[in-house]
């Protein structure tokens, strides 16, 4: 067959109408190019949203995660909490609901930055009377944000102490309990010192819990006795009152000695006698010089570290062999569970 023979009228015309129908008409064409514009319009559109909201998100979280500025928040939560602050006196100015005035001043902070539950600024104010009249108070602060909003939350307390010293850096510690719970650690000590009465110090363990501040353990620290005449006189007049002691002891079982081998009927009148003439010898105080120190255990998660209690020093003159007492936790009351001997 002859491929280059001329196509009949017939064919001319199949040929054209199968062009024509492979051949879009020119509105189809514009709307196809349109919908498909409006969906890579929307699809940036869409990838644009979900950067602002990734955007806003990293920039909620990364505020939230920030550490709290410590200065400036210490100043508005003193501030705040008990009055304006005095340039004379160095502190701030508070007046308590038994309308005495204290000079507060913050002794001790620690801005806790792991990321973690428990995470915050603590810290400690110490309150001085103005009117130089025993009797001080302190208050401890906690501050965090939360985790949700950002926003800064507060817990705090305040404790009147009428026979305690104004609180010093040295006699603040923070403690890590576990990984979720710190705590502040308080030496609470007398106003004034008696030694010859006898000194104590002990432990105050206070941490925040269910929105308030919770006293988890108060334990000694400190014991400390010295008479008059300091500790070499208060050992020979121990000697001198127990060698008194045995002496008196001797005779009287000598007596009684003798009362039993006189008249039946002398022997009453022989024991009464010996009775009376028998000396009292108050036992003389010695020196103390107790200390108790304490330990923790690592921070976990979960459940508070036991304190590891030791007990060394002297007693009534007499050098106690070294004592450790390990304390658990009980998480039901929140508080430790001390044994009589620490207390």
């Amino acid at each position: 067959m002859d491929t280059d023979q001329p196509q009949s009228p017939l064919d001319q015309e199949n040929s054209a109408n199968q062009a024509v129908a492979i051949e879009p008409a020119p509105e189809a064409k514009t709307r196809r190019s349109w919908k498909k514009y409006l969906v890579y319009v929307l699809a940036v559109l869409g990838v644009l949203f979900v950067m602002l909201i990734c955007a806003v998100a990293y920039s909620q979280w990364k505020d939230n995660h920030q550490p709290i500025p410590e200065t400036a928040t210490i100043e508005s939560t003193m501030s705040g909490t008990f009055g304006r602050y005095s340039d004379e006196h160095k502190g701030w100015l508070y007046v308590s609901d038994d309308k005495r005035s204290y000079v507060m001043r913050v002794v001790q902070q620690a801005n806790i930055d792991n990321k973690r539950e428990g995470d915050g600024l603590y810290f400690v104010a110490s309150g001085t009377p103005l009117d130089d009249q025993p009797g001080t108070i302190y208050g401890v602060f906690y501050l965090y944000k939360d985790p949700k909003s950002g926003e800064l939350q507060q817990v705090a307390s305040l404790y009147q102490n009428d026979e305690d010293r104004p609180l010093t850096p040295e006699k603040v510690r923070f403690e890590a309990l576990s990984n979720q719970v710190w705590a502040w650690v308080i030496k609470e000590s007398p106003a004034e010192e008696d030694l010859e009465a006898g000194s104590y110090v002990v432990n105050v363990v206070l941490a925040p819990h269910d929105g308030s501040i919770k006293e988890l353990a108060r334990f000694n620290a400190q014991q400390k006795t010295i008479p008059e005449g300091g500790c070499a006189k208060a050992d020979r007049d121990y000697a001198d009152w127990q060698k008194a002691r045995e002496q008196s002891q001797a005779q009287a079982q000598a007596r009684a000695v003798a009362d039993a081998a006189a008249v039946a009927s002398d022997a009453s009148d022989a024991e009464e006698e010996g009775n009376a003439d028998e000396t009292e010898y108050d036992e003389p105080t010695r020196c103390d010089d107790l200390k108790w120190t304490y330990k923790t255990n690592p921070p976990k998660d979960g459940a508070l570290t036991p304190l590891l209690i030791t007990r060394t020093g002297i007693l009534q003159g007499v050098t106690q062999p070294e004592q450790t007492w390990k304390v658990m936790f009980d998480s039901k009351s929140f508080v430790y569970l001390l044994p009589n001997e620490l207390k």
